[in-house]
């Protein structure tokens, strides 16, 4: 059931008036709701969800700062050495800072 901004008085008496009607209709879409909030959202199925996310997060944030301070770096390093070392040097550097932020956690 939908309720539109702009038609809400009329959406609302639309679905009172089915309720009025047919309150058996309304009582089985209340029981098929009830069963998918049992089966699919769970305390538990909840919280593993939002452990799973923290952990996301965690992970990307240090993969984000890893970045930044590649690029930063390498914008550093290639600012005063000549290309052909600082393409090498900014690889292993990346590599380096990769290694360090986000595979040792």
């Amino acid at each position: 059931m939908f309720v539109s901004v702009e038609n809400e008085i009329e959406d609302i008496q639309t679905h009172l008036r089915a309720l009025l009607a047919d309150p058996a209709a309304f009582a089985r879409l209340g029981e098929r709701g009830r069963q998918i909030l049992e089966s699919q959202h769970s305390p538990v199925a909840y919280s593993n969800i939002i452990a799973d996310f923290a952990r996301a997060a965690s992970s990307l944030r240090r993969r984000v700062v890893a970045l930044e301070l590649a690029d930063r770096v390498g914008a550093e390093l290639g600012a005063w050495m000549p290309a052909e070392v600082a393409g090498p040097t900014m690889r292993k550097t990346a590599q380096d800072i990769y290694r360090m932020l986000v595979r040792n956690t």
